[in-house]
């Protein structure tokens, strides 16, 4: 069963890709049952212990000794006005809900 998840964007850390007021579907992955790949580029979703629930574009990925991805590095498309990914620090697969899959752009 593929899980989704409609998250609304506040705030222009990911302008252009990603305007305020947008909405953008999440694919959720289950982990342990079923590993989504994710790599750089992609824009995904995570719960941060200090931020909460930001979406952000992955920068780098760590490796396991197997080539399993096992953490993340996350990056705002507009730096001027996101955290860095310093801030953020690395980002355990755990903490990811999911990929963005869709955007829905918001209506001017």
């Amino acid at each position: 069963m593929i899980k989704l998840k409609l998250l609304k964007i506040d705030g222009i850390s990911m302008h252009p890709a990603l305007e305020s007021g947008a909405f953008v579907l999440v694919w959720r992955w289950e982990i342990g049952r079923y590993r989504q790949q994710v790599q750089v580029g992609d824009i995904v979703a995570v719960r941060h212990s200090y931020y909460g629930e930001i979406i952000k574009r992955v920068s780098q990925v760590r490796l396991d000794n197997n080539g399993q991805a096992i953490a993340l590095r996350l990056c705002g498309d507009n730096a001027a006005a996101s955290v860095t990914e310093v801030q953020m620090g690395w980002i355990m697969l755990e903490q990811v809900i999911g990929k963005v899959v869709c955007v829905v752009r918001a209506s001017t």
